[in-house]
């Protein structure tokens, strides 16, 4: 078992875990030698997300049989996994806010590129314009486009099909801050020449104040909070990040801001109980009133090394 992040969580021995558990899905292989000059199993992730990853181990349960001590052999079995990683480079820089020309040669498949997703974004939205397939424009794009967080796409990322759509866009909803965000443009099947277009990326950013920002959280109550527990900040679509106009592109046009007001994010303060626990305090808690307009949004800081591999447990008390 390997998984991304924290160890994964596994069964080895056919247990059932608690009742309204929720366990997160890890990467699952089965290696089995029935030649004994075979004691070798490769296997490769595509696209890995960045950071630690763990790997687990574990023999099949015996069978139980009851033999002879001496009059079999006993076998001692070794785990020694090695990592071999093919590093992606010259990937292409999206820089929020402009559009740029791009082009997918007629010898290439996809086109990959990628955004940085600065803290206090709120949403990632890619738009492809102006798609030209050869020297004449195409009433659809022909082109697929995906998106995925922190590492390039895969089949199974967020995609849409551009041939549907003018102009062709997708958004990421809530991305991960301080990450890489990937943008991959894959050309449709039977396009043998090249395609022409325009691409932009626009980051809704929220870390300043908004219409919908509580009352009761005010810059003082900031000052009784470290830093490292999160800020007193919100998610909203507002305004794009605007940076220095890099060679080759161009300002977009215009675009209507959303309606969308900013959801706060409540805060919550960290408290080490012992070497192994530790529990997290609600600001201005423990009673949350969720409004039918919005969600309600609790920041909890996890720790990358203390808190790995731990159990998060979530009491809820509802009373409607």
């Amino acid at each position: 078992y390997f998984r991304s992040g924290a160890p994964p969580v596994i069964a080895p021995f056919h247990t059932h875990f608690p009742r309204d558990t929720a366990v997160p899905g890890s990467f699952t292989l089965t290696l089995t030698w029935s030649l004994p000059n075979r004691t070798t199993g490769v296997f490769n992730i595509t696209s890995p997300l960045p950071g630690d990853w763990f790997l687990a181990a574990h023999l099949p349960k015996d069978e139980g049989k009851i033999s002879v001590k001496g009059l079999y052999e006993e076998c001692q079995y070794l785990f020694q996994p090695q990592l071999i990683v093919q590093r992606l480079v010259g990937i292409a820089v999206l820089y929020p806010g402009y559009v740029s020309a791009q082009s997918i040669a007629p010898h290439n498949r996809s086109s990959l590129y990628k955004v940085f997703v600065p803290s206090h974004t709120s949403r990632v939205l890619v738009r492809v314009l102006g798609c030209r397939a050869g020297n004449r424009s195409a009433a659809g794009c022909p082109l697929w486009l995906k998106v995925r967080a922190k590492a390039p796409p895969l089949h199974n990322s967020t995609a849409l099909d551009c041939r549907e759509r003018a102009p062709c866009q997708l958004a990421l909803e809530l991305p991960v801050w301080q990450r890489w965000c990937y943008v991959l443009l894959e050309k449709g099947l039977g396009v043998p020449g090249p395609i022409h277009f325009q691409l932009t990326v626009q980051l809704t950013d929220c870390s300043r104040p908004g219409l919908a920002r509580a009352p009761a959280l005010l810059p003082a109550a900031a000052m009784n909070m470290p830093q490292s527990f999160g800020a007193l900040v919100s998610l909203s679509l507002g305004e794009s990040l605007a940076p220095l106009v890099p060679n080759g592109t161009q300002a977009p046009p215009a675009v209507p801001p959303p309606g969308e007001r900013c959801w706060p994010i409540r805060p919550t303060l960290r408290n080490e109980l012992d070497t192994f626990s530790v529990h997290f305090y609600i600001f201005f808690g423990p009673n949350v009133s969720v409004p039918p307009d919005r969600p309600a949004l609790f920041g909890i800081s996890l720790l990358p090394v203390l808190d790995s591999g731990g159990v998060l447990n979530l009491e809820l008390k509802l009373n409607v």
